[in-house]
């Protein structure tokens, strides 16, 4: 026993020697495990090690082959994708700087740059100082990272939604390609995304919880989560905010028939008179506007794009005013049917979108299959519903307003799947239930060892 535990601190310490992150990710990869285990069912254990175990040894793989392929001869370190190399050097130029390492004049300014403000770089620096340049090491702290968020949201589904339908939510998150390739990007989206499930974790906690001390805790993480996310990515206060307010809002209502009934009406009669108002129009006009050059700015810049409205309209950048109300409301649902749509399959002209095309295919499924999730959720859990939807209901405009660029557009959608998946596993699962004449439900009675009910 002695001689096994010499042995593995020794592999420990050379280990820590080569990649520092490495150990404190491989511990923190052998916390979510145990997490996971914690289960009492021991199917639902083993299902969730395995599927851990693999979506782990999957990324780690695939950030040392990122290592192996690298000519280190010609660059100092490999990124899987451009923006990354941005995120490595300006980090680890600000750790220089904090530590009095000597850079170049041009690094300096570069360290500095303004031009992306994201305290994502500040955080990449922050860790560096601590464990040394680690251009690989913080591929895994992503991944580690990403599986956190896409575990925490795991358990918060789990109770309402059941086994099948959060399981399939789960691999959805975990293997999906452009998610698995985003969820080891030296990028803001794991991060932000973990910050995102953290939102949702929260304000199911502050609903649900028995503990009035847990839901104070829980209401009160709220702000300063959201507040985190919009350093990371500008609109994460308001996917956060808008998202928490709205489905506050949606579960209230719909929990109520009477008052969503009345809620249908006093909207049916207020449209009308609110866009005969000049002031309301106006202010619309101006955010369409606002959302259109942003659109214009994508379909201008490198890349291949697709438009929204004639070809006419992109000649020259708009203006507020450019824009009639017909071209207003068909840039709006233009903008929503792109975001489902795009790209296309006859779109396709490069080998990148070829390889997308089969995900882009199993992206049109979730899309069909969400109606039927969202309808079995409001049966099952109004809340847990609620948020999830009013979630990706700002996650999803956000992006179909102003997205112009397929590349970004597929990387932006990365922001509403983990809503989206819930929803569609759900579907798949009570559809397949019916097919096979089994009558869906969730076991009541069984419960996480942390008291929460699934």
């Amino acid at each position: 026993m002695m001689v096994r535990a010499v042995a593995a601190g020794v592999v420990i310490g050379v280990a820590y020697l080569l990649s520092p992150l490495f150990v404190v990710t491989g511990l923190g990869f052998a916390l979510l495990i145990r997490w996971a285990r914690q289960v009492p069912d021991e199917s639902e254990r083993r299902i969730l090690t395995a599927i851990l175990v693999a979506a782990i040894g999957l990324r780690v793989l695939a950030i040392a082959g990122l290592f192996v392929s690298t000519d280190h001869a010609s660059v100092p370190f490999g990124t899987f994708f451009g923006d990354e190399d941005y995120f490595i050097k300006r980090s680890i130029w600000l750790r220089n700087l904090a530590l009095g390492i000597p850079i170049s004049l041009a690094d300096v300014r570069y360290a500095y740059d303004d031009s992306i403000q994201t305290s994502f770089v500040w955080l990449l620096a922050a860790l560096q100082v601590v464990v040394g340049p680690s251009p690989y090491g913080v591929h895994l702290v992503s991944a580690l990272v990403y599986l956190v968020g896409a575990f925490a949201l795991y358990r918060t589904v789990r109770p309402q939604f059941g086994l099948p339908a959060s399981l399939l939510g789960l691999g959805l998150l975990l293997f999906l390609p452009s998610l698995f390739a985003w969820s080891i990007s030296v990028l803001k989206e794991p991060v932000f995304f973990a910050l995102m499930a953290l939102v949702v974790w929260a304000t199911m906690a502050a609903v649900r919880q028995p503990s009035w001390l847990v839901r104070l805790l829980a209401a009160g993480l709220l702000l300063p989560v959201a507040l985190a996310a919009e350093t990371i990515r500008d609109g994460g206060l308001v996917v956060a905010g808008a998202g928490t307010a709205g489905a506050i809002v949606l579960a209230y209502v719909w929990s109520r028939r009477r008052l969503a009934l009345a809620v249908v009406v006093a909207a049916a009669v207020a449209t009308p008179f609110l866009l005969s108002r000049s002031s309301v129009l106006d202010a619309l006009d101006r955010a369409i506007a606002t959302a259109a050059q942003r659109h214009w700015d994508h379909v201008h810049a490198p890349g291949h794009s697709y438009m929204i409205l004639e070809p006419s309209f992109y000649v020259s950048r708009p203006e507020p005013g450019d824009l009639t109300r017909a071209d207003a409301v068909a840039y709006a649902l233009g903008g929503l049917a792109a975001y489902v749509v795009v790209p296309a399959p006859w779109q396709v002209t490069s080998r990148a979108e070829l390889a997308y095309l089969p995900e882009q295919l199993v992206w049109y499924l979730l899309v069909a299959l969400a109606p039927f999730g969202l309808w079995a959720g409001l049966q099952r859990d109004k809340w847990l519903t609620a948020i999830l939807f009013a979630h990706l209901v700002m996650a999803v405009v956000l992006v179909a307003m102003t997205s112009g660029n397929i590349g970004t557009l597929v990387r932006h959608r990365a922001l509403a799947l983990p809503y989206l998946v819930w929803f569609s596993g759900l579907g798949l699962s009570v559809l397949l239930a019916k097919l096979s004449g089994i009558r869906s439900a969730v076991p009541r009675s069984f419960r996480f060892p942390d008291g929460a009910e699934a």
